[in-house]
């Protein structure tokens, strides 16, 4: 309850940051929930930002890596750069956060 939490919500800004406080607190000098965090896996892809959309971008979850995987529609408009598609493990954190996975 308390991960899900951590995803933006529009209407409740702050809820999120909440959710991290209660998620650091409740880590903090505790191996067992740190380790029960540490073991989550993404499970699927919930959603694309509508930016990556309007570009033809699909995003897919590769189960082995559990990575996420970036493709371009060759028929869209626009390009993608390598900024989107090769992504820095912060960027990857901060899409995670955003809620694009679901643990």
């Amino acid at each position: 309850l308390i991960l899900a939490s951590t995803q933006l919500d529009e209407s409740q800004p702050f809820a999120r940051e909440w959710g991290l406080f209660a998620i650091r607190n409740l880590c903090e000098d505790n191996v067992e929930n740190q380790r029960s965090i540490g073991e989550l896996k993404p499970t699927k892809v919930v959603s694309v930002p509508p930016e990556l959309q309007k570009q033809g971008v699909s995003v897919t979850l590769d189960e082995a890596t559990g990575k996420l995987k970036y493709s371009q529609d060759s028929e869209a408009g626009g390009r993608v750069g390598p900024a989107v598609l090769q992504q820095t493990p912060e960027q990857k954190s901060a899409e995670r956060r955003k809620g694009v996975l679901e643990a």
